[in-house]
């Protein structure tokens, strides 16, 4: 694949619904950096506020600007789909409209990228936590934009299922090679990053990790968070049986399948703090996640320690709201 002398054409496709509040600061963010050779793709999923038109005021203003208007609501998944196929960069970007990133957020994603010859597929930068006024929340703690790590396929996925080495399931701080994309799994309204990004990870050969903080990640109420907990769990259970399709199909060997278990295990345990912490019951619901927390334990920890989790997890709701109660006392 030619690099165009080192300056490659980055596709940036930006998902809009409904983010009028924060859409131009998102697009004079990209506007704004070092790094000019851009393609940026706007697709406006049926806005009923003012995106659509803000959107079109942005595209006769810069001619880097395509905007793509849905005709019918597809949500996030469908939108960064179409931005996939209307991408002709030979590298993509994934930012969200209510995020913005720092002026040399690509150049710097393109010098991680440009180790050992663009052999990396992906680039990862950390990220800073703001609120909904673009406050500073908070950022990791390795934040030496110097430190560069590579990793294998394997390596990364695992590290990502296990949320370590400073991997997360998100891809607007990436930069991805577009011949490696997948397309994302279409109908969900949360979970669609969790496994596009294993599905991805497992297609690449080498990812660049760079602890460079780039990018502010908008904490927000509404959109996905006002989902009630059984819808987030009908998502977060499909993403999860989609990761093990992805890691099967891959050849997945004993270490990706104990990873994931792990992911799973984790993704329970949220699940059922969200519960226990609500007042509303569902006893049903409950028993689910409950049998499920049980069974990934088994799973995920060996011998003796998976057995007495299995059947310590066994007990009723008051003593889950109990324990999650003193956990959240104790955190704070």
């Amino acid at each position: 694949m030619p690099y165009n002398n080192g300056t490659p054409l980055i596709s940036v496709l930006v998902a809009v619904y409904n983010v009028e509040q924060y859409l131009r600061q998102c697009i004079d963010s990209i506007l704004n950096q070092t790094y000019k050779n851009l393609e940026i793709i706007l697709v406006d999923d049926c806005s009923t506020d003012k995106s659509g038109q803000i959107c079109d005021n942005y595209a006769e203003k810069d001619s880097r600007i395509k905007v793509i208007h849905h005709k019918k609501n597809e949500c996030l998944s469908g939108v960064r789909n179409t931005g996939i196929i209307n991408a002709t960069g030979e590298l993509v970007s994934f930012i969200d409209a209510d995020d913005y990133i720092d002026p040399d957020f690509y150049d710097y994603l393109l010098s991680i990228m440009k180790i050992n010859d663009m052999k990396p597929d992906i680039a990862y930068c950390s990220f800073r936590k703001v609120d909904d006024n673009g406050q500073f929340i908070s950022q990791p703690k390795n934040s030496n934009p110097d430190h560069v790590e590579l990793f294998n396929s394997k390596e990364a996925t695992i590290n990502c299922l296990r949320a370590r080495k400073g991997f997360q399931m998100y891809v607007w701080n990436g930069l991805f090679k577009r011949e490696i994309l997948p397309f994302f799994e279409e109908g969900r309204r949360i979970g669609q990053d969790q496994d596009f990004t294993i599905h991805t990870l497992l297609q690449a050969r080498l990812i660049a990790k760079g602890h460079g903080v780039k990018q502010s990640y908008r904490i927000r109420l509404g959109g996905s968070k006002s989902l009630n907990l059984e819808e987030r769990a009908k998502f977060q259970y499909l993403a999860l049986n989609d990761m093990k399709k992805h890691i099967m199909n891959a050849g997945g060997d004993a270490d990706l399948i104990d990873a994931y278990y792990e992911r799973c295990f984790r993704a329970d345990l949220g699940l059922m703090d969200r519960y226990s912490t609500r007042k509303k019951k569902n006893k049903p619901f409950f028993k689910h996640i409950r049998n499920k927390l049980r069974n990934d334990a088994r799973k995920t920890y060996k011998g003796l320690t998976g057995i007495i989790l299995y059947y310590a997890l066994s007990v009723g709701e008051t003593p889950y709201r109990i324990a999650f109660y003193f956990v959240k006392k104790f955190q704070k």
